[in-house]
């Protein structure tokens, strides 16, 4: 397919909008799965939000705020007395960027599996990364948030975005300290007959032998804050408030069953229009 013809086709699913950037001349922009509109501090911005793949695509040179958020990773499973670990948060990465003219590709990373029905030691796995990257070769633009790494199952928890919650005797994985950072380590298993460390969230360290790391709260969206990339909590917590982003739940026990997969990612790209 010609770049000519990729706003045209439906698989895409390319939104035309008519938009002015900060009082600059006219700027056309398509894509995304949701385009929202709303005021902030008395100003007026337009978002495209993906949870899923696609492009996004700009007429005109345009200043944007983005906030891309990978996938979570799944939790760990034990069959020990110990539990397993939460998942780490899916790694968040934010900022603002002057865009040229042209079209960019947006990947939108799947949370991490967990074994959800797996007895026996399991460890989740890592989710996958977001990026927003330039299409073809006019640029060398790369943007990536990192995926959440897998709770453990009597093992250490994996390395992340945020890091996966340890299970039996272990450490928590280690989060992408950046800069600029992404999220934080999973909670550690220090002791038996304990539960696993809770996941790694966007703001915190995940809980040792219990729940997950705090998530991130933005209005990015649609002007309405909502908390994203909380960690997912072992046996002995709960997981942190969040929605995209946010690690499964660890568990413990012979028949297994109480581990979660880890929750996908997302993109905002949103800019200024008055």
């Amino acid at each position: 397919m010609s770049i000519n013809n990729l706003k045209n086709s439906n698989i895409l699913g390319f939104k035309k909008k008519t938009t002015k950037n900060s009082g600059s001349a006219s700027v056309i922009c398509y894509g995304g799965d949701a385009i929202n509109t709303y005021i902030q501090s008395g100003a007026t911005y337009k978002a495209h939000v993906y949870n899923t793949d696609g492009l996004f695509e700009t007429t005109q040179p345009i200043d944007v705020e983005y906030f891309l958020v990978a996938g979570a990773g799944g939790g760990g499973v034990c069959n020990e007395t110990e539990g397993g670990g939460g998942g780490g948060a899916g790694g968040y990465l934010t900022g603002a960027i002057t865009l040229n003219p042209g079209f960019y590709t947006v990947k939108v990373g799947a949370g991490g599996r967990a074994e959800l029905f797996a007895a026996g030691n399991r460890s989740g796995y890592n989710g996958a990364n977001t990026t927003f990257s330039a299409f073809g070769d006019f640029s060398n633009l790369t943007l990536t948030a990192v995926g959440g790494g897998g709770g453990g199952g009597a093992v250490s928890g994996s390395a992340g975005g945020s890091g996966g919650g340890a299970s039996r005797f272990t450490s928590g994985g280690v989060g992408t300290a950046g800069p600029p950072r992404q999220g934080f380590d999973g909670g550690t298993a220090p002791g038996g007959g304990q539960p696993g460390g809770g996941g790694g969230g966007a703001t915190a360290v995940g809980v040792n032998n219990g729940g997950g790391g705090a998530g991130i709260s933005t209005v990015f969206a649609n002007g309405t804050s909502a908390t994203y990339s909380g960690g997912g909590g072992s046996s002995g917590g709960g997981t942190a408030a969040g929605t995209f982003g946010t690690g499964g739940r660890g568990s413990n026990g012979s028949s297994g069953g109480g581990q979660a997969n880890g929750n996908n990612g997302l993109a905002i790209i949103r800019y200024r229009i008055a």
